[in-house]
Protein backbone atom coordinates (compact mmCIF):
# COMPACT_ATOMS: atom_id res chain seq x y z
CA UNK A 1 0.00 0.00 0.00
CA UNK A 2 2.87 2.34 0.82
CA UNK A 3 4.44 1.64 -2.57
CA UNK A 4 1.17 2.26 -4.36
CA UNK A 5 0.82 5.66 -2.67
CA UNK A 6 4.43 6.56 -3.62
CA UNK A 7 3.84 5.55 -7.22
CA UNK A 8 0.71 7.71 -7.38
CA UNK A 9 2.64 10.67 -5.93
CA UNK A 10 5.41 10.22 -8.48
CA UNK A 11 2.87 10.03 -11.30
CA UNK A 12 1.07 13.12 -10.00
CA UNK A 13 4.29 15.14 -9.66
CA UNK A 14 5.41 14.02 -13.14
CA UNK A 15 2.04 15.01 -14.63
CA UNK A 16 2.15 18.47 -12.98
CA UNK A 17 5.75 18.97 -14.19
CA UNK A 18 4.94 17.96 -17.78
CA UNK A 19 1.77 20.07 -17.77
CA UNK A 20 3.74 23.10 -16.57
CA UNK A 21 6.31 22.61 -19.35
CA UNK A 22 3.61 22.37 -22.00
CA UNK A 23 1.98 25.60 -20.79
CA UNK A 24 5.13 27.71 -20.99
CA UNK A 25 5.66 29.85 -24.09
CA UNK A 26 7.98 28.32 -26.66
CA UNK A 27 11.31 30.07 -27.10
CA UNK A 28 11.39 32.40 -30.09
CA UNK A 29 13.69 31.49 -32.93
CA UNK A 30 16.29 33.82 -34.40
CA UNK A 31 14.05 34.09 -37.47
CA UNK A 32 11.10 35.25 -35.36
CA UNK A 33 13.31 37.73 -33.50
CA UNK A 34 14.68 39.16 -36.75
CA UNK A 35 11.20 39.43 -38.31
CA UNK A 36 10.02 41.27 -35.19
CA UNK A 37 12.87 43.78 -35.56
CA UNK A 38 11.99 44.43 -39.22
CA UNK A 39 8.31 44.86 -38.36
CA UNK A 40 9.30 47.32 -35.62
CA UNK A 41 11.52 49.22 -38.07
CA UNK A 42 8.67 49.53 -40.59
CA UNK A 43 6.01 50.44 -38.05
CA UNK A 44 8.04 52.82 -35.92
CA UNK A 45 10.87 54.06 -38.16
CA UNK A 46 9.02 54.32 -41.46
CA UNK A 47 5.31 54.67 -40.65
CA UNK A 48 5.78 56.86 -37.56
CA UNK A 49 8.80 58.64 -39.08
CA UNK A 50 10.81 58.02 -35.89
CA UNK A 51 14.42 58.12 -37.10
CA UNK A 52 15.78 57.26 -33.64
CA UNK A 53 14.67 53.66 -34.16
CA UNK A 54 17.42 53.27 -36.77
CA UNK A 55 20.08 54.04 -34.13
CA UNK A 56 18.89 50.97 -32.22
CA UNK A 57 18.32 48.59 -35.14
CA UNK A 58 21.18 49.32 -37.54
CA UNK A 59 24.79 48.29 -37.09
CA UNK A 60 27.31 51.19 -37.11
CA UNK A 61 28.77 49.71 -40.33
CA UNK A 62 25.34 49.33 -41.97
CA UNK A 63 25.27 49.20 -45.79
CA UNK A 64 22.21 49.74 -48.02
CA UNK A 65 22.34 48.64 -51.67
CA UNK A 66 19.84 49.79 -54.32
CA UNK A 67 20.10 49.95 -58.10
CA UNK A 68 16.96 52.11 -58.07
CA UNK A 69 18.88 55.07 -56.62
CA UNK A 70 20.48 57.96 -58.54
CA UNK A 71 24.18 57.61 -59.46
CA UNK A 72 26.41 57.82 -56.41
CA UNK A 73 23.63 56.76 -54.03
CA UNK A 74 23.41 53.08 -54.99
CA UNK A 75 25.36 52.18 -51.85
CA UNK A 76 24.70 54.07 -48.62
CA UNK A 77 27.04 53.36 -45.71
CA UNK A 78 26.45 54.12 -42.05
CA UNK A 79 23.48 54.97 -39.87
CA UNK A 80 23.68 58.75 -40.25
CA UNK A 81 23.93 58.53 -44.05
CA UNK A 82 20.87 56.31 -44.12
CA UNK A 83 18.94 58.57 -41.75
CA UNK A 84 19.84 61.56 -43.96
CA UNK A 85 18.42 59.73 -46.97
CA UNK A 86 15.22 58.87 -45.09
CA UNK A 87 14.82 62.50 -43.93
CA UNK A 88 14.96 63.66 -47.55
CA UNK A 89 12.49 60.96 -48.55
CA UNK A 90 10.06 62.12 -45.84
CA UNK A 91 10.43 65.73 -47.04
CA UNK A 92 9.34 64.66 -50.54
CA UNK A 93 6.63 62.32 -49.23
CA UNK A 94 5.58 63.54 -45.73
CA UNK A 95 2.70 61.06 -45.51
CA UNK A 96 4.78 58.06 -46.65
CA UNK A 97 3.89 54.75 -45.06
CA UNK A 98 4.40 51.07 -45.80
CA UNK A 99 2.15 48.08 -45.43
CA UNK A 100 3.86 44.73 -44.97
CA UNK A 101 2.63 42.31 -47.62
CA UNK A 102 5.03 39.41 -46.99
CA UNK A 103 7.88 38.71 -44.59
CA UNK A 104 10.04 35.60 -44.67
CA UNK A 105 13.06 34.77 -42.54
CA UNK A 106 15.78 32.16 -42.81
CA UNK A 107 18.74 32.21 -40.49
CA UNK A 108 20.34 35.65 -40.43
CA UNK A 109 18.29 37.00 -43.38
CA UNK A 110 14.80 38.48 -43.66
CA UNK A 111 13.03 39.13 -46.97
CA UNK A 112 10.16 41.59 -47.06
CA UNK A 113 7.65 42.90 -49.58
CA UNK A 114 5.92 46.14 -48.68
CA UNK A 115 3.47 48.46 -50.38
CA UNK A 116 4.47 52.11 -49.98
CA UNK A 117 1.92 54.89 -50.41
CA UNK A 118 2.35 58.66 -50.29
CA UNK A 119 1.66 62.02 -51.85
CA UNK A 120 4.56 63.90 -53.48
CA UNK A 121 4.31 67.29 -51.75
CA UNK A 122 7.99 68.19 -51.31
CA UNK A 123 11.07 68.34 -53.53
CA UNK A 124 12.53 64.99 -54.61
CA UNK A 125 16.11 65.91 -55.47
CA UNK A 126 15.70 68.43 -58.28
CA UNK A 127 12.10 67.34 -58.99
CA UNK A 128 9.48 69.84 -57.84
CA UNK A 129 6.44 68.56 -55.94
CA UNK A 130 3.72 67.13 -58.19
CA UNK A 131 1.07 66.76 -55.45
CA UNK A 132 0.24 63.37 -56.96
CA UNK A 133 -0.32 60.18 -55.03
CA UNK A 134 1.82 57.13 -55.61
CA UNK A 135 1.84 53.48 -54.63
CA UNK A 136 4.94 51.32 -55.09
CA UNK A 137 5.93 47.80 -54.18
CA UNK A 138 9.25 47.54 -52.32
CA UNK A 139 11.39 44.42 -52.05
CA UNK A 140 14.05 44.20 -49.37
CA UNK A 141 16.52 41.64 -48.10
CA UNK A 142 18.05 42.33 -44.68
CA UNK A 143 21.09 40.64 -43.17
CA UNK A 144 21.50 40.51 -39.39
CA UNK A 145 24.53 40.12 -37.17
CA UNK A 146 24.37 40.33 -33.36
CA UNK A 147 20.71 41.47 -33.43
CA UNK A 148 21.51 44.43 -35.72
CA UNK A 149 20.84 44.99 -39.40
CA UNK A 150 24.26 45.05 -41.08
CA UNK A 151 23.19 45.06 -44.71
CA UNK A 152 20.12 45.65 -46.84
CA UNK A 153 19.36 45.18 -50.53
CA UNK A 154 16.25 47.04 -51.70
CA UNK A 155 14.48 47.54 -55.00
CA UNK A 156 11.33 49.09 -56.45
CA UNK A 157 9.99 50.03 -59.86
CA UNK A 158 11.22 53.58 -60.58
CA UNK A 159 9.34 53.75 -63.89
CA UNK A 160 6.06 53.03 -62.12
CA UNK A 161 6.88 55.71 -59.54
CA UNK A 162 7.77 58.33 -62.19
CA UNK A 163 4.66 57.46 -64.23
CA UNK A 164 2.40 57.92 -61.20
CA UNK A 165 4.01 61.30 -60.50
CA UNK A 166 3.45 62.32 -64.14
CA UNK A 167 7.18 62.49 -64.85
CA UNK A 168 7.61 59.84 -67.57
Amino acid sequence: MKHTKSIYQIILVSFVFLFTLSCSEPKKTIEEDNKSLIIHMIEEGINNHNLEVFDKLLSPDYIRHSQAMPPGMEKLTGIETYKGFIKEHFKAFPDYSEEIIQIIAEGEKVFIITKGTATHTGPLGDIAPTNKEMTIMNYGLFKFKNDKIVEMWVSWDNMALLRQLGLS
